[in-house]
């Protein structure tokens, strides 16, 4: 399996998500931004009763009844709409066009017809500190992000329950797709000088939801760099450590929300004076599913949120560059995409980091398996548990790779004894299959793996925090195959028979097989069964640790009765910590009568117990060819 790593390697490069893709340029990564965007603890603390959390969330109704100094401690993301399917034909109007192609065509035909009131992002820094106590042993360089509207239209995205109608003309045909993500659309407006008009619908990236935290996660929104400042003043490469890993986080980001107040444009004029401000009230800007940055207003994230951050521990202190890309991925739609990334001049100014977690033994000298690329080979899997890993600072992600031992269902279990670990299950092609996201100490996915196929697996800590001393724990059942190799025995010497019975995977522990022994000899009083690298007993053979062979011997019994060919059966069914290689194996056990003349030792062998003489045919005479155990004895005859 390790002779063709190189060329996984370069299969998994060309296929690495689009987050790993950001790791490699060393940008920050808001992993997947949140459209559901509080953990159940995080809205406890603030004194939420349990009852009025959902989906990360407390409703508008129940926080308006909340208290209004408890009010005050929540972040505004906290609070989404009441729960509703929404009918969006209702809400926006049919759409003037079917479709992003028919209105851009209809446009082009007639000059009098509106054009896309499309909005138009772009970041802004507000505010930074020095973080060193979040996680102990690293510096983190924290920063508050602003995102600006100042578009001729509303950024909204708009997503919906499963089951719920599908808007007119939207280029979807479910909201959730058949591995759990979830559709998201953006609804794209005309301006008619006075409102907007819902002009078409279309695609704008997937959400996934995340059900351990209860959280909508939209991908690839934004990306965060660290820059080198040139000397000229200007913003330089971007920064990497000694080891060659990047600066970068983990956002999780909250949903598109529109705040009350204005900003100064790209233009210097106060975002209040465009064209369409407050005129797009039909447009969302709320939490949950109708999200939105109206015209002329603009979304925060300070720099308390959580993934709010860069990890500079190792980089010196000096003046930098903070590098802010929003819709990463080009997934909305704009008017302008030039300024969607911007730099802002920051400075570094840290004491050394202290203490922290050690790198586990993947991580060390030099060597990382943050992405699929780099993943650790496990081999062939199997059952096996590996113990005392690490997720060392927030954005150690830990992969690895393996073969399934067998086909049919295996679980992957993750154990952590500090910190909260999630789990991933991708395919060869890096295709995200399942995830457990579960809040706690144990993740567990269970898949219906194929013999053969290669897998992935990720390990990853919820909100970028860390975790010391996790396990990792496969449990696919290896296939024993039992091939008989020495097929024939005889009463003669006596000469042993023998079935060699394997198993794949890794034998870091026992295994126990039941075994099915038949045939027309009788155990104890023709033959007797042995393993001189296994243990026999009554009908279960074990095999022992560190051994993936073991061999079951056939001795007759030599009773000087002439009794004929007998056989031995060995077969084994599918038990509760193993496969099966199928079929039944067989060894013959010969009688005591030897052949009458002389045979050349790879002659088949040739059995009968009767007919007349002549030419072909045998009388009371056996042909021991192809058994080489008793070859160096002479030929005798009775």
């Amino acid at each position: 399996m390790l002779s063709s790593r190189p060329a996984r390697r370069q299969r998994a490069s060309a296929v690495l998500t689009s987050a790993v893709k950001i790791e490699v340029l060393k940008f920050e990564v808001l992993e997947q931004r949140v459209m559901m965007c509080a953990t159940i603890a995080e809205l406890e603390s603030s004194g939420v009763p349990a009852s009025l959390i959902h989906d990360g969330h407390i409703y508008r109704s129940d926080f308006e009844a909340l208290p209004a100094k408890l009010q005050a401690h929540f972040d505004p993301h906290w609070v989404q709409d009441d729960p509703g399917a929404v009918d969006y034909d209702a809400k926006f109007g049919k759409p003037l066009f079917n479709s992003e192609a028919e209105a851009h065509a209809a446009q082009s035909r007639d000059a009098n017809l509106a054009v896309d009131a499309l909005p138009d992002f772009f970041p802004q820094i507000i505010g930074s500190n020095n973080d060193t106590t979040t996680q102990p042993g690293r510096n983190l360089f924290r920063f508050g992000t602003q995102v600006n509207n100042q578009g001729a239209g509303p950024g909204s995205l708009i997503s919906n329950d499963q089951g719920a109608a599908i808007p007119t003309g939207a280029p979807i045909t479910s909201w959730i797709n058949p591995d759990g993500s979830q559709n998201v659309l953006q609804p794209v407006f005309t301006y008619t000088g006075n409102s907007f008009v819902l002009s078409y619908y279309r695609k704008a990236g997937q959400m996934v939801y995340h059900s351990g935290h209860g959280h909508l996660h939209y991908q690839g929104y934004a990306n965060y760099a660290l820059r080198y400042r040139n000397a000229d003043g200007s913003a330089g490469r971007y920064v990497s450590r000694a080891d060659g890993s990047g600066i970068i986080g983990a956002k999780v980001g909250f949903c598109l929300l529109t705040f009350g107040g204005t900003f100064t444009t790209e233009g210097g004029q106060n975002s209040s004076t465009l064209p369409g401000y407050e005129q797009d009230t039909n447009a969302p800007s709320n939490c949950g599913y109708n999200q939105g940055i109206r015209v002329g207003h603009y979304d925060q994230y300070s720099s308390g949120l959580e993934g709010q951050w860069l990890d500079v521990t190792g980089v010196p202190n000096g003046q930098y560059f903070l590098e802010i890309k929003l819709d990463a991925e080009n997934t909305m739609l704009e008017g302008n995409d030039a300024n969607n990334a911007k730099t802002f001049a920051v400075n570094i100014n840290f004491s050394n980091g202290t203490g922290g977690i050690t790198p586990d033994e993947f991580d060390s000298n030099g060597n990382h398996n943050d992405t699929l690329a780099t993943a650790t080979d496990m081999g062939e899997l199997g059952i096996m548990t590996k113990t005392g890993m690490n997720i060392n600072w927030g954005q150690d992600k830990d992969y690895y790779e393996f073969t399934a031992a067998s086909s049919g269902n295996g679980t992957i279990t993750t154990t952590s004894t500090g910190g909260d670990v999630d789990l991933y299950l991708y395919d060869n092609s890096g295709k995200e299959l399942k995830q457990s996201t579960n809040v706690g100490s144990t993740d567990s996915i269970t898949w219906n793996f194929t013999k053969g196929q290669e897998y992935y697996i990720k390990c990853h800590t919820y909100n970028s925090t860390t975790a010391s001393n996790y396990q990792i724990a496969w449990n696919i059942k290896p296939v024993v195959a039992y091939p008989v190799t020495d097929s024939l025995a005889s009463e003669i010497g006596p000469n042993t028979g023998k079935f060699t019975v394997t198993r794949n995977g890794p034998v870091s522990s026992p295994t126990t097989v039941a075994m099915i022994i038949g045939g027309t000899a009788v155990r104890g009083v023709d033959y007797v069964l042995s393993s001189p690298d296994g243990n026999i007993n009554g009908n279960n053979l074990t095999i022992g640790n560190l051994v993936s062979t073991v061999n079951v011997i056939v001795t007759p019994i030599s009773d000087g009765l002439v009794e004929g060919t007998e056989t031995v059966t060995l077969t084994l069914n599918d038990g509760s910590t193993y496969v099966s290689g199928g079929g039944t194996s067989t060894v013959m056990i010969l009688d005591r009568l030897l052949p009458t003349s002389p045979v050349h030792p790879t002659d088949p062998v040739n059995i009968t117990t009767g007919g007349s003489g002549g030419s072909g045919g045998f009388s009371n005479r056996l042909i021991l060819g192809d058994d080489t155990d008793r070859m160096d004895e002479p030929l005798l005859s009775i």
